[in-house]
């Protein structure tokens, strides 16, 4: 089976187009290889090609890119409503703010408080 170009993918400029409005250059993309993955630069659009290269870097190590980004898509709203509750159920409980690890004889607190502000900084991305 045939392989796509190792990313990450760049994006070149060649050169001024003279026949489009608003173009900014003639737009090659390259793989991490320095080959050109775009054998005909004039005949792609450079927004078009900024959001190849941007997608196809994204997804760099995807086995199936679609089925995982849909996979992703369906499980994130789910998945940042658990984590909401745990957030919530833990503020509740006195349970997110953890003694500090020299303190605690089993030493898993560090990673459990690192866990709760890891929880915390994701939810608050996202909205």
């Amino acid at each position: 089976m045939e392989q796509h170009t190792k990313e990450p993918w760049k994006l070149i400029t060649l050169g001024e187009c003279h026949w489009e409005k608003n173009c900014p250059g003639h737009i090659d993309i390259e793989g991490a290889d320095g080959n050109t993955v775009n054998p005909t630069p004039y005949l792609i659009n450079s927004l078009d090609a900024v959001r190849i290269v941007a997608c196809v870097n994204a997804c760099a190590d995807m086995a199936d890119p679609e089925t995982e980004i849909t996979s992703l898509h369906k499980a994130a709203p789910e998945l940042l409503e658990a984590l909401k509750e745990l957030v919530e159920v833990a503020d509740l409980r006195g349970d997110s703010t953890l003694s500090h690890p020299a303190d605690d004889p089993v030493l898993w607190t560090a990673r459990m408080q690192t866990a709760w502000d890891e929880a915390r900084a994701a939810i608050k991305a996202i909205k």
